[in-house]
């Protein structure tokens, strides 16, 4: 009974997710025109700073997880949703936002092959054009309606904007280059995996401390172990015994990572706590 309760407890002391909800070809987008003047979490729930929010760049297309979706005081309501591969949450009544619904996601690059093309800041209201330099590259986000969404290369801090379908020979589109299948997952996002597993040990050990402390009980504090093999990365719980307990709180950690991963051929797969991220 007591074990029970516990349970109970950490089901409420952890935002929950909507494991299930699968990362298709399609998602919904919001443009944010200019991030310093709002309040963006990051995937801890910690406040970005003006500085954080600058280097986002302007018009920053985020790729929404959930829609209405709140802090992990069940109070704060907030957007949930991707920006460069990082989950953050972006606190609503702030501002309202265009929503660019059912999008077809891209994850390829356009090469400019000659000079005068450009992109389009807006759509609506003043459209403000700028041309790009022969030689730039243009990475595909996503396709809205006869629009491409995409961030121009190189360009610091990240420029963001519209092309118009259909492509012309004036645009190249890059083969994407072979590389073995070990290195496709990039450090940044494996490091990135591995701050939130190591964020998900650190609450497990901080409440089970608190628990066994409080309760006089010896409850197995739980922990996410990382593997790795030629074809996969792989984070096992342990004791194994813990995860069927663990199952709302695994569900929004599957959901983050997952997050860290759109628009790469590595996805999340989960068993009986066993996660691995593999190519599908």
């Amino acid at each position: 009974m007591v074990i029970r309760s516990i349970f109970f407890i950490l089901i409420f002391c952890v935002q929950t997710g909507l494991w299930g909800q699968s990362f298709p070809g399609r998602s919904d987008f919001i443009i944010v025109e200019n991030p310093a003047v709002l309040t963006i979490y990051n995937v801890y729930q910690q406040p970005l700073s003006t500085k954080q929010k600058q280097k986002l760049g302007t018009f920053v297309p985020v790729q929404i997880i959930q829609e209405n979706d709140f802090l992990g005081d069940g109070l704060t309501p907030v957007v949930k949703g991707i920006i460069a591969h990082k989950v953050v949450f972006i606190l609503q009544n702030e501002k309202k936002f265009d929503i660019y619904r059912h999008c077809k996601i891209f994850d390829d690059t356009l090469f400019a092959q000659r000079k005068g093309l450009g992109i389009w800041r807006r759509l609506k209201g003043k459209k403000r054009y700028i041309v790009l330099e022969k030689g730039n590259r243009f990475h595909r986000i996503f396709e809205w309606k006869r629009y491409f969404y995409g961030l121009v290369l190189p360009s610091t801090p990240p420029l963001y904007g519209w092309i118009k379908k259909p492509l012309t020979t004036k645009w190249k589109k890059l083969k994407a280059e072979r590389k073995p299948v070990t290195t496709l997952l990039p450090t940044a996002i494996r490091n990135r995996l591995w701050q939130r597993i190591t964020a998900a040990n650190t609450d497990y050990r901080h409440f089970f401390t608190w628990i066994n402390n409080s309760k006089k009980t010896k409850l197995p504090v739980p922990v996410w172990v990382q593997e790795q093999d030629k074809n996969e990365l792989k984070f096992v719980l342990k004791p194994d015994s813990m995860s069927e307990h663990l199952s709302r709180s695994t569900a929004k950690l599957l959901e983050d990572l997952q997050g860290y991963l759109i628009g790469s051929p590595w996805k999340i797969f989960y068993k009986k706590g066993v996660i691995r991220v593999k190519i599908q």
